[in-house]
Formats: C-alpha cells, sequence, structure tokens
C-alpha cells in the first residue's frame, strides 16, 4: 500500500481508529481490554499493562507495532524484551503471522525480528533483546513508538535510554508484562506502587476474571465490504485464551491466596503474601542465574535426599556444585533397596565425605535409607531430622524452620533451573506467627498439605536439604517430638 492509499477516507479511518484498523485491516477479532489497549496507545505517550497469563497481551502489542508502522510512514517502532528468545518466539512471531493473514498489502517487508521499508531506510521496525545493551542507543525518529514486552525483566538502563528518544515529535511507549516475579523497586513495579512514577502513565491491568471465557462478551470483526461488525462467541473461535478451567486447576493447585495464583491469574503486582518465606523474585532470580554463561559454580558437591512417606508422595533428589544445581530426579516407588540403586548412581558412587555430602530426611522412613546406604560403606551420609533443634536455638525453634529462613536469605544467589513444581512448592510455604520466645517458625508440612488436597512439598524439602548449611553449621541436636 503507497502513502497515496493512505489520503483516502479509509485510510484516514484506520489511522485514527486502530481498532477499526485491527478488525477490518488485519481481519482480527478483538475485545474489549485488547480494543483499551490500543485506544490507550493512540491517545496516551506512555501505557502500562499488567495482565495474567493467557491474555491476549503479546498478541495486541504486535498488532500495535504493526499499525504504528504501516500509519506514520516516518516512524521507528522498537520492540525489545528480556532475551533473544522472547523478542523472537512471542511478539516477533504474532507480527509475521499477522503480515502473512493480513487482509490487506502492508508496508514493508516483514522478516524475523524486522520490518524494512524498501524505500526509506530510516522507516523500519526492529526487535532486539536488553542484553545487548549499545542496541537500545541513537533511537530518535518524528514518529516513534517503543515496546517494551515482557517489561518486569528490562533493565533500568533501558527505560533510561527509551526516555532519551521520546523527548520529542509523536512518540508512544507500551509497556507490557505479567506480574509474576516481578521485583520492588524496579521500574515496571514502581509504575503501578510508586504514584510518583506512575503519575505520566495510563494504567491498564487484565485480571483472568475479565476474559472473554469468562464474562461470555462476544468478539468482534469486520465485514471486509461493508465495515459493519460481526460478532462471535469466543468458543466459536480458534483463539488461545485462558480459560475458567485453566484456571480453577491453578486455584487448586497454587492456593487462592498464593502469590502464583494472585500474579499469573489475577495480575496483581505482588511478590510476597505477608506470611510469605521465600518470595518469587527471588526464585525467578535463581532462575535467571542459571542460564547466566559466567555463573561461578565453584565449590563443593552436596547432595539432598527427600523420601517419600505417604501416598502420592515422591521421593527426590537434588545434587549441587557449590551454588549451582546439577541434578535432580524423582521416584516414585517406595522399595528402599530401589531407592539406594537409584541413589548411588545419582551421586555417581561417591562414598568419600572428601568427595561430596550427602543429606538425606531421617524423619521417618528416611531413616531406612541412611542404614541402607551405610552399609553399602558411603561413609558421607549425613542423617538429618527436621525436628531436630536448630543449630542457631534463639532465632528458630527447630531445624526445618532454620533452613527456610537460611535458604530465603541467600536463594538468590543460587543458580539452578526453571522447575514449575520447585517454584510453587518454595514461594507456598508460609511462616507462622512468631512463637512466644519471639522465633521464626516455618508452618508445619500438615498445614502446607492440607492447603493443598494432601499433596506434599517434596521437591522444595529436596531442595533444602541439597543447600543446607550454606549459613550456618550442621545440626548436631536432637528433639523428642517431630515438628516436621
Amino acid at each position: 500500500m503507497t502513502q497515496n492509499e493512505f489520503l483516502g477516507v479509509l485510510g484516514r479511518k484506520y489511522l485514527s481508529d486502530p481498532v477499526f484498523f485491527t478488525e477490518h485491516a488485519l481481519g482480527v477479532y478483538t475485545w474489549s481490554k485488547m480494543r483499551e489497549i490500543m485506544e490507550s496507545v493512540r491517545d496516551n505517550k506512555y501505557t502500562a499493562v499488567r495482565a495474567c497469563h493467557g491474555s491476549s497481551k503479546t498478541f495486541t502489542a504486535a498488532i500495535i507495532a504493526i499499525w504504528f508502522f504501516n500509519m506514520f510512514l516516518n516512524s521507528k517502532v522498537i520492540t525489545t524484551a528480556p532475551t533473544g528468545p522472547q523478542v523472537e518466539l512471542l511478539l516477533w512471531t504474532e507480527i509475521g503471522k499477522l503480515y502473512r493473514t493480513s487482509r490487506i498489502e502492508l508496508e514493508g517487508e516483514c522478516l524475523i525480528k524486522a520490518i524494512k521499508d524498501r524505500e526509506r531506510s530510516e522507516h523500519l521496525a526492529v526487535g532486539f533483546s536488553t542484553d545487548k545493551a549499545e542496541r537500545a542507543e541513537g533511537w530518535h525518529a518524528p514518529e516513534i513508538l517503543f515496546i517494551l514486552d515482557e517489561a518486569k525483566g528490562i533493565e533500568q538502563w533501558m527505560w533510561d535510554s527509551m526516555a532519551g528518544a521520546l523527548g520529542g515529535g509523536h512518540c508512544r511507549a507500551l509497556a507490557i508484562s505479567t506480574t509474576d516475579g516481578v521485583n520492588a523497586g524496579e521500574k515496571f513495579h514502581s509504575i503501578f506502587t510508586d504514584p510518583r512514577v506512575g503519575a505520566k502513565w495510563n494504567k491498564i491491568h487484565i485480571d483472568v476474571l475479565d476474559l472473554p471465557t469468562f464474562t461470555n462478551e462476544p468478539l468482534i470483526i469486520r465485514d471486509y465490504k461493508t465495515g459493519d461488525r460481526i460478532e462471535k462467541q469466543i468458543k466459536d473461535l480458534n483463539i488461545q485464551i485462558s480459560t475458567p478451567e485453566w484456571e480453577k486447576e491453578r486455584k487448586d493447585e497454587w492456593g487462592g491466596d498464593s502469590v502464583l495464583y494472585l500474579t499469573k491469574c489475577r495480575g496483581q503486582i505482588t511478590d510476597e503474601t505477608p506470611d510469605s518465606i521465600i518470595k518469587l523474585s527471588q526464585v525467578m532470580k535463581m532462575f535467571d542465574n542459571y542460564n547466566n554463561p559466567n555463573f561461578d559454580d565453584t565449590g563443593a558437591v552436596e547432595y539432598g535426599v527427600d523420601v517419600a512417606r505417604f501416598g502420592d508422595d515422591s521421593s527426590v533428589f537434588y545434587g549441587r556444585k557449590g551454588l549451582k544445581t546439577i541434578g535432580k530426579e524423582k521416584h516414585n516407588k517406595r522399595d528402599l533397596e530401589y531407592l539406594a540403586d537409584r541413589l548411588e548412581e545419582f551421586v555417581e558412587y561417591k562414598k568419600l565425605s572428601t568427595e561430596c555430602k550427602i543429606k538425606i530426611d531421617d524423619t521417618g522412613v528416611g531413616g531406612g535409607l541412611v542404614d541402607i546406604m551405610r552399609r553399602r560403606g558411603y561413609q558421607n551420609i549425613i542423617a538429618v531430622n527436621f525436628g531436630q533443634v536448630a543449630q542457631e536455638p534463639d532465632k528458630y525453634p527447630n531445624a526445618i524452620s532454620e533452613m527456610w529462613f537460611e535458604l530465603a536469605s541467600m536463594i538468590d544467589q543460587i543458580a539452578s533451573p526453571n522447575d514449575e513444581v520447585l517454584k510453587a512448592e518454595l514461594v507456598n510455604r508460609k511462616q507462622k506467627k512468631l512463637d512466644i520466645k519471639g522465633r521464626r517458625v516455618v508452618e508445619p508440612k500438615d498445614d502446607y498439605k492440607k492447603r493443598f488436597s494432601g499433596k506434599s512439598p517434596d521437591h522444595g524439602d529436596a531442595f533444602l536439604l541439597c543447600y543446607y548449611n550454606m549459613s550456618c553449621g550442621p545440626v548436631a541436636y536432637m528433639v523428642e517430638h517431630d515438628v516436621y
């Protein structure tokens, strides 16, 4: 489509109404929150969107990028995300699909992470990740749009660079993100929590309960010939968006008051609840560390073993070298000889304390595995009863409380691969009120299991054992009662 063609009535309608452009020119169905975001970018210099998972947010950002690039023919569209795969596989995958399926011929040539105008080199759209700081510098145009996808992970220097490019002309910024793992104090967090920072931003919230799968709101497209509205129910369309079934599963699994549910499903800005021990942002930082090629993993090799006791519980092994996780296994068989065989393989038959430490949950049936491993010649077995007296009894009433709070104090220094089960178990364990001596107390395991329909935090316990003794020495005392 040439610039002259945009001088007509239809072109002016596309320019003034991004929703009409989307429904008519692109042939895309829209719903109310999508339309609210499009109109906000049209009307406001700064728009920030916090959203639940599966809410069409990235798809909407792709539409806005195409609208701006095609309507403003002296424009630059700059999109960014924390990592290269996020740029290419999320936003730019959607842009590519829309270019291929558009009802009209769109401006430029759409590549993997760029749109290039063959006639005007200064007119372009480009995507890059914020791990390449130099790519963010020097972007200027009379018409410019920045899209920060998964903005919760965008570092401050990128926000500063964007601010420098938005000094004049027709400028727009769209920051859009889910909220799980957002750090207190970072820019995206501050937009929604600090009135001074957020004053210039038009802020939009998408809750899972807002989705048309919950509200039965019809979706709208335009007849290409007449421009008339056509309404369809989402159940009649092949559109991926979170469903009530998904929300219920997450609520049952995580708990309706958990950080994971409040962020992933409700789109809330919260890193912790009043009774949290480990913050979600700490766990996300731990996952990020694992992908850092420069992470220092020097240090001793240690293992943690949680042994299944009841019903659907699993036996879980974790290994680490220094502060980096080097392996994990889960086993559902109860036979202790079988578990001993698997554990020998997992620790690569290291039997000496100079080679590694193997910390096994000695509570209940775990004691049997301790005995078997010692009979097989393993001199490096450390039996840990979670009800033991803490190494620092003036701070904690028992070992399990000490282990949880000590892990919380250093978990963001660990490197471990992304693991949804581990994430849920770490952030969902709660603390109780201080005891009569003013000591910090973790909730009993039975309380956790009641909140999660009997599900045991086996992965979290094994991980806890694996990284135990980082800031306190080995537990040396026992108590008669088991408060685990």
